[in-house]
């Protein structure tokens, strides 16, 4: 065996051919055991409990990751404000200086919203790959899948959405922009999903908070 890589990462395990032509051999046969054990370890679904602990972590992740992204976008729009508010504050403000500031903050504000929903859009990727590659147990599963399934469609509405936010002219503009959108369409159904996860796992007596109110927006 010496030469040969064995590469077992998580529950993935990758033999070079030339290893898979001589597996059973009786030189290798400890190998085969081991892959075996490897194999059988990473196939179950998981315990109720191993299952809410994986996914409150990911719900918190998630959570703290959202929460983080739109302080960043209302701190920066909140600054933008201020210096709208400071350019149009002079007795000597015309209509071209009125536009010109206002331009600037429209500039200013979309940049920002843009780049807080590309930002939501890879936070929304990794919270999907994290609670789809979770082996719910079979009382969960259908809940699950259909919540899994919900998140990504939400996942999928954003580049639509980035792409309508880039003609925003005010801060009212988007937020309708945002609720009129495919992705505030389906809010609901994530919310629905999500909280049918929380009423499944209550049958079983383990009280969840995913919290599934929390607003993915400004």
């Amino acid at each position: 065996m010496r030469g040969e890589i064995i590469a077992v990462s998580s529950c993935a395990v990758s033999l070079p051919p030339s290893v898979k032509g001589r597996l059973m051999s009786r030189r290798l046969l400890w190998g085969a055991a081991v892959l075996f054990l490897v194999a059988v370890s990473c196939s179950g679904t998981l315990s109720t409990g191993e299952y809410y602990a994986e996914i409150e972590g990911s719900v918190g992740t998630y959570d703290a990751d959202t929460a983080e992204i739109f302080s960043v976008y209302r701190s920066a729009v909140q600054v933008g404000l201020e210096e709208f508010e400071q350019a149009t504050a002079g007795d000597d403000l015309d209509s071209d200086m009125l536009a010109a500031a206002t331009v600037d903050f429209r500039r200013v504000t979309v940049a920002e919203i843009t780049q807080a929903f590309r930002e939501v859009k890879s936070a929304l990727d990794r919270y999907v790959l994290a609670l789809d590659r979770l082996a719910p147990p079979s009382e969960l599963e259908t809940v699950h899948a259909e919540w899994v399934a919900t998140l990504q469609r939400a996942e999928d509405a954003i580049p639509e959405l980035i792409t309508e936010l880039r003609s925003a002219a005010t801060l009212q503009a988007i937020s309708g922009i945002i609720n009129g959108s495919a992705f505030g369409d389906v809010q609901p159904r994530v919310v629905a999903a999500c909280r049918k996860v929380e009423e499944a796992a209550l049958v079983l007596d383990r009280l969840l908070d995913l919290k599934c109110g929390s607003a993915t927006g400004p």
